[in-house]
């Protein structure tokens, strides 16, 4: 605080600062040395590498020089065909003359070789042969007409070669129907043609009633079409006309998707009735009524699953990787084993269920005639009922 300014307090007071002592720095030797070590290891270590390097080179280079000097010394030797045959003494023992003992056995392996080609050659052809016979005398060829049987005997040989292909069912079939005698037939005569449907006509219609193929029953539907003679003059069967039908239940296999339906009668609204007892079909002429199908898997297959469920809960419950087999262990396999047995005897039983087909009302159908039908007896020359 001055003289002057009575009132004016310090600069050290006024200051938010913090006042810094004087310090002083670190040193920097330490980061001096540790970077000099550092030099001097890697500069050791390329030398040492170098070093190595080195070694191996002039290990390689002399194991060449040696190699070199090895092969020369080699060519400088005498070669076997230089040299001069020298007579030598006969002798009973051949292995006292050892050059001409390694002859013979030369000549004697090159023959046994060959002999052993010759063999195996010899049989490869028999094995070959053997295979081509049973090929020819295969049941499966001898079925298609392919093959032949060798025959025992020479007249047997003759009647095998007529019925070669005897066994072949398409030749089979084309030669009993050459040896059936050609059936002669009388041609007939229909009787008055506008009052005659003839086998074969095609009657269109629809459905009144709905089906369910898990019962049998019957079934009404009415004709869409008139139906004329077959001189196309008088209608016989007129539109709207009733028809009766029956379908039965059962018999329905797994993938069958159309249901067999049997009109049996038509019924005319002037009283006048006929007999069809003609199957059914859709509207191109497949047999059978086609509609929605039910295959039942969830009361096929639900119940079995449910309990193949319950199986594997039981057995695996609770049960870790290091657990013992006790008492506690073959409660778990007994309950599951019975699960599993429940579950197999409800797909039993409910594998049996079969597919049902529900061709609904309205569902368009057609009738294939297969009789002649006549109205002369119920019609008069006008159509109209007698």
């Amino acid at each position: 605080m001055s003289d002057n300014h009575p009132n004016e307090l310090p600069e050290s007071l006024l200051s938010d600062e913090p006042i810094l002592k004087d310090a002083t720095p670190p040193s920097k030797l330490p980061w001096i040395i540790a970077a000099v070590v550092i030099v001097l290891l890697v500069m050791g270590v390329q030398w040492g590498g170098r070093l190595l390097m080195l070694q191996l080179t002039e290990k390689t280079q002399q194991s060449n020089a040696d190699m070199m000097e090895e092969k020369g010394e080699f060519n400088a030797l005498p070669m076997p065909h230089a040299i001069k045959k020298v007579s030598a003494k006969p002798s009973t023992n051949p292995h006292n003359d050892v050059v001409g003992y390694l002859q013979e056995k030369k000549v004697e392996q090159s023959q046994e070789l060959a002999r052993l080609r010759m063999i195996s050659r010899l049989e490869e052809r028999q094995r070959s042969l053997k295979e081509n016979e049973a090929m020819i005398q295969s049941p499966a060829l001898l079925n298609i007409g392919v093959g032949h049987q060798k025959p025992t005997n020479e007249g047997e040989g003759r009647q095998g070669v007529q019925t070669q292909y005897s066994s072949n069912p398409n030749t089979a079939y084309l030669k009993s129907i050459s040896n059936q005698p050609v059936e002669e037939v009388s041609a007939g005569r229909f009787g008055d043609l506008r009052f005659r449907i003839r086998k074969g006509k095609i009657l269109r219609g629809v459905t009144e009633s709905a089906i369910d193929s898990d019962l049998p029953g019957l079934i009404r539907g009415h004709v869409t079409e008139n139906v004329y003679g077959d001189q196309g003059e008088l209608v016989l069967i007129p539109n709207g006309a009733g028809l009766v039908g029956e379908y039965r239940s059962g018999g329905i296999s797994n993938g069958q998707i159309s249901l067999y339906v049997v009109w049996t009668r038509v019924q005319l609204s002037n009283g006048i009735y006929v007999t069809l007892d003609s199957a059914g079909s859709d509207p191109l002429g497949r047999a059978g009524m086609t509609g929605p199908i039910d295959h039942h898997y969830l009361q096929r297959f639900g119940s079995s699953l449910l309990s193949s469920f319950f199986s594997v809960s039981v057995a695996t419950l609770g049960v870790q990787g290091s657990d013992q087999y006790n008492s506690e262990a073959a409660y778990r396999a007994g309950l599951s084993n019975a699960f599993a047995q429940t579950a197999n005897q409800e797909f039993q039983q409910n594998a049996a269920i079969q597919t049902t087909i529900r061709p609904p009302q309205g569902t368009e159908i057609s009738i294939l005639v297969n009789k002649d039908i006549s109205f002369e007896t119920v019609l008069t020359a006008d159509g109209s009922p007698s």
